[in-house]
């Protein structure tokens, strides 16, 4: 697959790792009594396709939202790779879900590296970034914690960040949370497993859960 082209900085991963996985916990999906989102939760973000969001974005019933950045050396990947099995699992039912990758580094995340970075997992991954005020408005609502990470004696920096991925109804309600797990296969059991409810089918994940 074409992400497996993103190159990486071997003398940094270590650091990078330990400051994505630092928050990173596998715990199974959770359904929380309220919700912390709302309808416009993306308002004023752009997309990776250099769309504004506005009232008539992000149309279908579900929202499958998670957070990270095109340099994060392992769990994004992961993530992504499950997001992309678990759409691909669904079948036809995916169609009902806006997947949401919104970048914890805008500074370095454009537009353009973006959508090379999502599209190499699954085009129906849609990547969204704001500027800092705004990334913190939503990250507040979701109680997401992202944090930059120096890295000694190099330029180059990390970002230690939630790994939770987030259900959404269409008006922003929660409906799930669910936890990073190093196997994308799992995980992708867990979406699958969080959405097939909301949608009201049932499913046989790989794993028989």
């Amino acid at each position: 697959m074409r992400h497996r082209r993103i190159v990486l900085k071997l003398s940094s991963r270590g650091i990078l790792l330990a400051a994505c996985a630092l928050l990173a916990t596998s715990v199974q999906a959770q359904r929380p009594p309220h919700g912390t989102a709302d309808k416009e939760f993306l308002s004023g973000f752009v997309d990776d396709l250099g769309h504004r969001v506005n009232h008539l974005s992000l149309q279908r019933p579900l929202r499958l939202v998670f957070f990270g950045y095109t340099s994060c050396p392992d769990v994004c990947p992961l993530t992504l790779a499950a997001v992309h099995q678990a759409l691909e699992a669904l079948g036809p039912q995916a169609d009902r879900i806006d997947a949401v990758f919104v970048t914890v580094d805008p500074g370095r995340d454009s537009v353009a590296r973006l959508h090379s970075y999502v599209s190499a997992f699954d085009p129906r991954i849609r990547g969204y970034r704001a500027e800092p005020h705004q990334l913190d408005r939503l990250v507040r609502r979701l109680q997401v914690h992202y944090e930059r990470e120096e890295i000694p004696g190099s330029s180059d920096y990390g970002i230690g960040h939630t790994a939770t991925l987030f259900l959404l109804d269409r008006d922003g309600r929660l409906l799930a949370r669910m936890y990073h797990y190093t196997d994308p296969s799992a995980l992708s059991d867990e979406i699958q497993s969080a959405v097939w409810p909301v949608i009201g089918g049932r499913v046989t994940t790989e794993h028989g859960r």
